[in-house]
């Protein structure tokens, strides 16, 4: 080993110590419901000797030293490094030749100056777990290895061949060239068959205790001779417990080496997870989420598109937790089979999905065999097809033999009576999808519902995290004008630059200047107030809005009607847009509810975030939630409230999309007690009614549907708000599309 420093040589020795138990005689025990790792004293690493200096006969001075002066690369001695192959956060592939046998294979390496007690726990594993899956389907390990500068490494089969995601892509890019051709289609059913492949070897894991946790097709190599390998095991579980939890790494570092990760930490590819991954409930993460996964994979080979979209981190983890996943694509539309394995594969509990992936192959396999499926079972005029394109010589038969035995009465009846019966099946099977695409529809709509207003929550700790922060400062930053007092938005040109606008009952409306007032004495601070204007500005005209922008504000293209601060010491508050309100001189806002309720939970629990009920809206826009974000000043005690006021009647129009299903009646937005608080079919004005299926939706299940006359009812309830999305189409119309 190398002496670099004082400090260099304590880490070499700390890691000689800690690695000793590496070196001895025996074998690492098979893996069965948990990974075995060799204990102190035991076997699984061999320490490799420096390089001799001396370059080996038969190959050039200069090669020598371009191999071994690269400090980037490990000393290992009975491995002569070739290239880099690729490199991590954690470490280096190399390809090599290994000793005598002169064979080609995959060193990966750790960084020695940068891995950490953790990371090292990790690569270990990782080796021994790729290496006691002793599969086809999983890469081969040679040997884990201990250099003498420090560096831990495992050499491995060298895969050559192309990841799942670039088959992918290459299937996209020939589809778009030639459509469905026969290329095309023949090309996809090569990937279907080595997916089963896959299954299978992750079946085999999962058999050995072992969930992988990560996968994805960047994570599917595919051989050049058909051979397929489920690689980068890295993030591994290992029966109930993590793998390696057994290991004593307490000499690698000083730092604390068994440190778990938290229970709020992600593991895995966020476009993958599963919903209790991305929940990170990690008690019921195993072979389901796996399946899961490979249910995602299945959608993005077929359709050749990701399952889930999303645009950001947060959008992501957001639509698992939810399993929100985009329909199939009608241009690539496939069987009914393979709709309903990647449906039951992607299930949002874990119990109902496939029981094991070797059932999600054996599926797959019965599709590319024209056989009936678990997901689907053939019923009715789908079994009968089945069964006459698998015997279609003894169907030949048959019929002869009831043309020549039958009379022209017997069949006519016959026939009539399979006819009504193949209907009967078929419209069963109709109301069955029809049902499926609508609960899917209605719950879709839910979770896009229930993510919007968590964005406007964000608006609102946004606004007061502002506040906290001129609180600090102890004067205005310099974000805006002083607030106008309402009596200067009495006339016209009172404000410049404010119009009239018809969505706030014609109130004289200022998108540059919002206004302010105060009970008498507390006037000193509207001129601190003004600095939030930009953040009180911001959800309703965001950065660089034009002139199109502003007319959708005042039209009502935005479910926002006010943003608004009001603070505790003084009573002063601001108000965005700027407008002249029907406020009392000693109006005061820490007396009204809104102020009351997000005060009262946070002294009562600690809230800094609250909803309030619907209520009318004091100003004409109708009928309003409010959330209420508590302001804390320096030292942590209550300084006020931010506020933001919506319209259900505007975030209703939201549900607007459903009307695209067949036989769309209209959308309604129920609240807990039943009543009606927006509908797609306009707003609901005077006393609020009571939904007709009200009692039936409330002593049910989150989700469902049920039947009422001629229509078909679909509800999701918000888990957040006590809010209900219900549905309700025409069943025949819809029943017909389908």
């Amino acid at each position: 080993m190398n002496s670099q420093s004082t400090s260099d040589a304590s880490q070499g020795e700390s890691l000689d110590e800690g690695l000793s138990w590496l070196a001895g005689a025996g074998e690492p025990a098979a893996l069965s419901v948990t990974i075995e790792v060799p204990p102190p004293g035991g076997a699984g690493v061999t320490r490799t000797p420096a390089p001799p200096s001396p370059a080996p006969e038969g190959e050039s001075q200069g090669e020598s030293a371009s191999a071994g002066d690269d400090p980037t690369r490990p000393e290992l001695g009975r491995y002569d490094v070739i290239e880099t192959l690729g490199q991590g956060g954690m470490g280096v592939v190399y390809l090599a030749k290994e000793g005598n046998l002169r064979r080609s294979v995959a060193l990966k390496c750790t960084h020695s100056s940068r891995v950490d007690a953790d990371s090292l726990k990790r690569f270990v594993l990782e080796a021994q777990i790729t290496a006691q899956l002793e599969h086809p389907g999983i890469v081969p390990v040679y040997a884990l290895e201990l250099a003498n500068d420090g560096t831990v490494a495992y050499s491995m089969k060298r895969i050559e061949g192309r990841e799942l995601a670039d088959e992918i892509a290459a299937l996209r890019e020939l589809f778009a060239r030639e459509g469905h051709s026969r290329a095309f289609r023949r090309q996809r059913r090569s990937l279907l068959d080595r997916f089963v492949r896959v299954c299978e070897a992750v079946h085999y894991a999962h058999d050995h205790g072992v969930t992988h946790r990560d996968l994805k097709p960047a994570n599917i190599m595919l051989g050049d001779h058909h051979e397929v390998y489920v690689v980068d095991w890295g993030l591994a579980k290992v029966g109930p417990e993590e793998a390696g939890e057994e290991l004593d790494l307490s000499a690698l570092s000083d730092a604390p080496i068994d440190t778990r990760t938290q229970g709020g930490d992600l593991r895995g590819t966020p476009l993958y997870m599963s919903p209790e991954q991305a929940s990170c409930d990690h008690d019921r993460v195993g072979p389901a989420s796996d399946i899961y996964a490979l249910g995602l994979i299945l959608f993005e080979l077929l359709y050749l598109r990701f399952g889930r979209h999303a645009t950001t981190f947060v959008e992501a983890i957001e639509k698992g937790r939810q399993n929100v996943l985009e329909p199939p694509p009608r241009a690539l539309d496939t069987s009914q089979e393979l709709r309903a394995i990647i449906a039951k594969a992607t299930q949002k509990r874990g119990e109902d999905r496939y029981a094991s992936a070797a059932d999600l192959a054996h599926d797959v396999r019965s599709v590319l065999r024209g056989e009936e499926t678990t997901a689907l079972p053939d019923r009715g005029l789908r079994k009968l097809r089945r069964w006459m394109s698998q015997h279609p010589h003894l169907v030949g038969w048959l019929i002869l033999l009831g043309v020549a035995t039958s009379a022209g009465g017997a069949i006519y009846s016959t026939v009539q009576r399979r006819v009504e019966r193949a209907k009967a099946l078929a419209q069963a099977e109709a109301r069955e999808r029809a049902l499926g695409a609508l609960n899917a529809s209605t719950a879709r709509h839910a979770a896009l519902l229930s993510l919007y207003m968590s964005e406007l929550g964000g608006e609102v700790h946004a606004i007061a995290a502002s506040t906290e922060e001129l609180l600090r400062l102890d004067k205005p930053m310099g974000l805006g004008p002083i607030p106008a007092a309402p009596a200067a938005f009495v006339t016209e040109g009172g404000v410049p630059t404010a119009t009239r606008a018809e969505r706030y009952g014609n109130r004289i409306i200022s998108l540059e200047v919002p206004v302010g007032f105060a009970p008498p004495g507390g006037e000193k601070d509207l001129p601190f107030l003004g600095g939030l204007t930009k953040r009180l500005r911001a959800p309703f005209l965001p950065a660089g809005a034009n002139p199109v922008t502003r007319a959708g504000v005042l039209r009502g293209d935005s479910a926002i009607e006010w943003t608004y601060v009001a603070l505790e010491e003084s009573g002063a508050i601001v108000l965005f847009p700027g407008t002249r309100g029907d406020w009392d001189a000693d109006y005061d806002p820490r007396q009204k509810p809104w102020y009351r309720a997000a005060a009262e939970g946070f002294a009562k629990r600690g809230a800094l975030q609250t909803w309030s009920k619907p209520y009318v809206d004091g100003m004409g826009q109708g009928l309003v939630v409010t959330c209420g974000h508590v302001v804390l000043d320096p030292e942590g005690k209550f300084a006020g409230v931010a506020g933001l006021d919506v319209t259900l009647f505007r975030v209703a129009g939201r549900l607007a999309a459903l009307e695209e299903l067949p036989g769309f009646r209209r959308a309604v937005l129920i609240g807990e007690k039943g009543l009606e608080l927006a509908s797609s079919s306009g707003q609901v004005k005077g006393e609020l009614p009571e939904h007709p299926d009200a009692a039936r939706i409330a002593n049910s299940a989150r989700d469902g549907h049920l039947q009422r006359g001629g229509l078909l009812v679909s509800w999701c309830r918000l888990p957040h708000h006590g809010w209900t999305v219900v549905t309700e189409v025409q069943e025949s119309e819809l029943i017909a599309a389908f």
